[in-house]
């Protein structure tokens, strides 16, 4: 009946698809992950990068905490190692919510991003949470009081890091930040 119409709506259907898709979420994962990564297995340069940071806007915080002696390796391997399976775990649970129809494309990205800043929030107050001494679940008390600053602090990061060449060149500015 139409025919000019159904060729422009099958051709931005086509166009906007990849962005709708169910396993949209998982697009966040990637960077969150390699930033757990590196800060799992080389702590010394987050930890570096956060206090160069930090002594530029407060120093006499940055030679406080600096002075502290901080959560054993291993309790801070032990924090990591459980950050990271709670976050793939999560991320599992919300790509599979992506899947129900009508609800789940359209709530399952915006609670995976939502995840996504939080736990990068967390990854990057790391190094300032290590020296206070906090265990796993001393964290988690401290990031729930805090929440909203903490997905506030970590949104526009979310955003950079998931972008091909610029986002591995902001992992310094952000843990720095």
């Amino acid at each position: 009946m139409y025919p000019q119409l159904a060729r422009v709506c099958k051709t931005n259907c086509t166009t906007y698809r990849p962005l709708l898709f169910p396993g949209g979420p998982v697009l966040l994962v990637a960077p969150v992950l390699a930033l757990l990564t590196v800060n799992l297995t080389l702590p010394v340069l987050s930890e570096t990068v956060f206090f160069a940071g930090l002594s530029h806007d407060n120093p006499e915080l940055s030679e406080t905490l600096k002075a502290k002696k901080g959560l054993s390796v291993a309790t801070a391997t032990n924090v990591s190692i459980r950050r990271v399976l709670r976050y793939l775990a999560l991320s599992f649970l919300l790509l599979c919510f992506s899947f129900v129809p009508l609800i789940g494309p359209i709530i399952g990205p915006g609670l995976q991003a939502i995840l996504t800043c939080f736990t990068l929030g967390w990854e990057l107050l790391d190094p300032y949470l290590d020296k206070l001494k906090l265990d796993y679940e001393g964290q988690r008390a401290f990031l729930q009081r805090h929440r909203f600053g903490v997905v506030g602090f970590a949104l526009p990061f979310t955003l950079i890091l998931p972008i091909p060449l610029l986002g591995p060149l902001c992992f310094g500015w952000a843990q720095a930040a």
